[in-house]
């Protein structure tokens, strides 16, 4: 498992046992795993007991050719050969996809014994290359990953147009052997369009998924329009970029934290929530009751009258709530908004105003919560002034102004 001790100033790394080792190399891609191999006879096969594998398509390519001068596209008569320089492309999108898909087979063998801590996989847009990735999931899939990420840079569309080549992805259509996603607890999908069987797979089949995060994903079903998430074991649940005509039902009453851009139906209470973050859309004062609970709260393009007419002592019901991020969200004339938001939570600290209209003049209020420290303005490409809201607050609370962003 070890060498004899390294002379002085010598190689010490490779006297560490090979459990930690593999832990260094998990931290890299498998690219750079697989080239560890070449160190030292100790390195030669340490790269393939890695528990954690990481494929990006970029990372298994040789030195790409050198690309044809602009002029060997164009025709004796001086004008450009589309069909020309297009089988070119497609010539070249092919070399790729199978140089990708031999290395990839190397670095993930379908027969190991040992499962994964993590498979991480990132396609480009290109279909050649989207044609190797139900091969690789499946290989991912039989060595029972902990953590499984699909990501393809894959432009949607307008959705009405699917083929066969498009990238598809189901748990089921990878693998029909039972028990292959037990230990999932961290699913990440991006660019991808979700086959109906993936609602009831996710219930179904992933008893210890905590993590679930799509991203630019679309859901290809009959009934268009509804996406359901149901698991009791799920605890951080985020859907960003998707579409917004579709709808979320979501059964998860172990959540913690939940980031949607998307109307979404509560079916059971969340009484762990602790951070939350959702834009305006119609039916949103029915999910700000199931919300209660939360520490922390994002809501982005809000109006005034969703904020301050609809319920305006809703906000009296969030007793945990600590930090109040408002995101592109009207304040109004007066900043009614800023004024109702101090008055009715009554364990508030601290506000963000996050690319808001501000106006130039605020009102002075008086603050009903005794705790409450300070009120950040966030903007993109503006730092305005403090003085802006130095009229809101009495001088004893201060004002920070910052650029970062990610507040919840």
């Amino acid at each position: 498992m070890g060498t004899a001790p390294a002379a002085a100033g010598g190689d010490r790394l490779s006297n560490l046992p090979d459990c930690l080792l593999h832990s260094v190399l998990s931290h890299l891609r498998s690219r750079q795993v697989v080239h560890t191999g070449l160190l030292s006879r100790r390195w030669r096969h340490l790269w393939r007991a890695v528990p954690c594998v990481d494929i990006h398509h970029r990372d298994f390519l040789d030195e790409p050719e050198p690309e044809p001068e602009p002029e060997a596209f164009y025709r004796a008569d001086g004008a450009f050969d589309a069909a020309m320089y297009d089988a070119h492309r497609q010539a070249q999108d092919k070399r790729m996809g199978r140089e990708i898909m031999q290395r990839q087979d190397s670095v993930l063998p379908l027969n190991a014994a040992s499962p994964l801590d993590a498979y991480r996989l990132h396609l480009g847009g290109d279909v050649h290359l989207r044609k190797g990735m139900g091969r690789w999931i499946r290989r991912a899939l039989a060595r029972r990953p902990a953590e499984l990420r699909v990501a393809c840079d894959y432009d949607h569309g307008n959705g009405y147009h699917r083929s066969s080549k498009d990238p598809f992805f189901s748990l089921g259509i990878f693998s029909r052997t039972a028990g292959v996603t037990s230990r999932l607890r961290r699913l990440s999908l991006s660019g991808l369009i979700l086959f109906e069987l993936f609602e009831e797979e996710l219930r179904s089949e992933c008893p210890v998924l905590e993590d679930l995060q799509l991203v630019n994903c679309e859901c290809h079903r009959q009934s268009p329009g509804r996406l359901r998430i149901t698991s009791r074991s799920l605890k951080r649940l985020a859907i960003v970029s998707s579409s917004s005509e579709a709808r979320l039902c979501l059964t998860a009453p172990a959540l913690v934290s939940l980031n949607v851009g998307m109307p979404v139906a509560v079916e059971e209470e969340m009484p762990s929530l602790a951070v939350a973050s959702i834009s305006c859309h119609a039916g949103v004062l029915s999910l700000l009751k199931s919300l209660r609970t939360a520490r922390a709260l994002e809501l982005q393009r809000f109006t005034t009258c969703a904020l301050v007419g609809e319920e305006p002592e809703l906000f009296r019901e969030f007793h945990n709530l600590r930090t109040l991020v408002l995101t592109e969200c009207e304040i109004g004339d007066g900043c009614q908004v800023l004024a109702h938001a101090l008055k009715s939570f009554p364990n508030l600290e601290r506000i963000v105003l996050q690319d808001c209209m501000v106006m130039y003049l605020l009102p002075r209020v008086s603050l009903m919560c005794r705790q409450f420290t300070a009120i950040e303005l966030w903007f993109n490409n503006l730092l305005p002034s403090s003085h802006y809201i130095n009229n809101l607050l009495p001088s004893s609370h201060y004002i920070n102004d910052y650029r970062s962003r990610g507040v919840v």
